[in-house]
């Protein structure tokens, strides 16, 4: 049976129409995402600048939030254990230094984690982990800043 006429242009317009319906569904729906996005992009780097003026209690709550909504986000996780650690809570910061590594293992080269996880180890009193993470920090050598640290916490290690 073939299509034509008036039958043939009532579908063309219905596709149409229910194309366009599609593409203001999907638009509607990415904004939406967008504006989700940067809320948490904002608390993100709300709670890193309280961190870095010590605030971590302030920046809790803010981390907290944005990784129930990004479980998955080794820099959530990171961060949120670097908060735990400013806090003095060792055990909840390990456990999230070790998901971070978990999502993304190529951490294990990257100099500030290995030196931001190897201080948590000697605050929690593990020297001997701690050794090995800041030994990998001294010879990532990528920033001299945070060689420097390395070396340094070693020293309190009994090692330089």
């Amino acid at each position: 049976m073939a299509v034509t006429g008036k039958t043939r242009n009532v579908f063309f317009y219905s596709v149409l129409g229910l194309s366009g319906i599609a593409l203001l569904a999907a638009y509607n729906i990415g904004l939406q995402q967008d504006r989700m996005f940067l809320r948490d992009y904002q608390a993100y780097e709300t709670a890193r600048n309280q961190m870095a003026q010590g605030q971590f209690a302030q920046a809790e709550p803010l981390l907290k939030d944005v990784l129930q909504r990004h479980p998955d986000s080794y820099a959530v996780l990171w961060r949120y254990a670097a908060c735990q650690k400013g806090l003095g809570r060792y055990e909840e910061a390990d456990r999230y230094y070790t998901a971070a590594r978990n999502q993304r293992p190529f951490l294990l080269k990257d100099q500030r984690f290995l030196l931001d996880y190897g201080d948590l180890l000697l605050q929690k009193g593990d020297v001997r982990r701690a050794r090995e993470y800041l030994q990998a920090a001294k010879k990532a050598n990528q920033n001299p800043e945070l060689t420097k640290r390395a070396e340094e916490l070693l020293l309190r290690t009994g090692q330089g």
